[in-house]
């Protein structure tokens, strides 16, 4: 059984407060669900089209200090032009993702991140929570929005989980947040020919 191959699951968290730790998890996360056939939507290298898409709307170490020149030179319009793209982008990238991963650092701001999980939440996604306060030190309001089924403390306990959605035969569907489609891998096109004869 392999219940999440070619689900899309984009990795949530802060990247402008703590620019590398947001790499880390990320980067230890990916290829575990890689291995399973997940397709990894991570906002440090955003899979868009070259051609459609300026480099300005990555949220790669260039673009990350460029908008902090533009910050400490009070250029708000250039910071609001940029940003208003990125936000766009992500936020394209929780529609298409089949689940999110959220790392919540209670030491960093998280703004994005946020909005992020709280439009996923409002369209019944599976929102995995990895947070770095233990779950009964988190902020009540977040029992009140997700199933605390999914709050976790380590990377570990992220992966065991994910682990037994994509192998277990009975699973927890959490209120039907986790939706799984019976999709071909190949799909043939028959072509039929109608007669058109009076």
């Amino acid at each position: 059984m392999n219940r999440l191959r070619n689900h899309m699951a984009y990795l949530a968290g802060s990247m402008d407060d703590g620019r590398e730790d947001g790499k880390v998890w990320r980067d230890i996360l990916t290829p575990f669900l890689e291995s399973m056939g997940v397709v990894v939507m991570n906002p440090y290298y955003k899979p868009l089209c070259s051609q459609t898409h300026s480099k300005e709307v990555l949220e790669d170490d260039k673009n990350f200090l460029e908008i902090r020149e533009c910050l400490k030179n009070k250029d708000y319009d250039e910071v609001k032009r940029r940003f208003k793209q990125v936000r766009a982008i992500d936020l394209r990238l929780v529609d298409k993702a089949d689940f999110l991963i959220a790392y919540l650092d209670f030491d960093k701001i998280m703004t994005g991140t946020m909005e992020e999980i709280f439009m996923a939440n409002r369209q019944r996604k599976p929102v995995i929570i990895l947070s770095s306060k233990p779950k009964n030190e988190l902020p009540p309001w977040y029992f009140g929005a997700f199933p605390h089924e999914v709050f976790f403390e380590t990377i570990n306990e992220v992966q065991n989980y994910l682990a037994y959605i994509n192998g277990v035969h009975e699973i927890d569907l959490l209120g039907n947040r986790w939706v799984f489609f019976d999709i071909p891998e190949k799909v043939t096109v028959i072509t039929a020919i109608m007669d058109t004869t009076v």
